[in-house]
């Protein structure tokens, strides 16, 4: 979990109704005060894209098809983040991670999840 600490307690809260950028720019605060920031390009830094299905001579063609739609996904996954649109951010990362694990690559959907 990413926010989970020994000791338990309230540092900041936002109040209904939630104005997106607020929290937002709360999430970002936090994040860089445990030492977790470090901006956008380090959100999905999974190293190369090796697929573990990739010796699959029958399911190449369906991997080559994943990897030419990566760029589309990433580029929705970042629009959203600078349009802080918290809901198609979440369906963007949501469906990254369930496409990553299916064609094989475990490190990529691991890190969409925890995004």
């Amino acid at each position: 979990m990413l926010f989970q600490e020994p000791e338990a307690g309230c540092d900041a809260y936002v109040t209904k109704p939630v104005d997106p950028e607020e929290l937002m720019a709360l999430l970002v605060s936090e994040l860089e005060r445990r030492g977790l920031g470090g901006g956008e390009s380090d959100l999905l830094d999974v190293g190369p894209l090796i697929s573990e299905m990739q010796d699959d001579d029958d399911f190449r063609p369906l991997l080559e098809r994943c990897l030419h739609g990566l760029p589309v996904k990433l580029e929705n996954i970042e629009a959203s983040h600078r349009e802080r649109d918290a809901d198609r951010l979440g369906e963007a990362l949501h469906n990254l991670a369930g496409s990553a694990a299916s064609y094989g690559f475990p490190s990529l959907s691991s890190s969409a999840r925890e995004c």
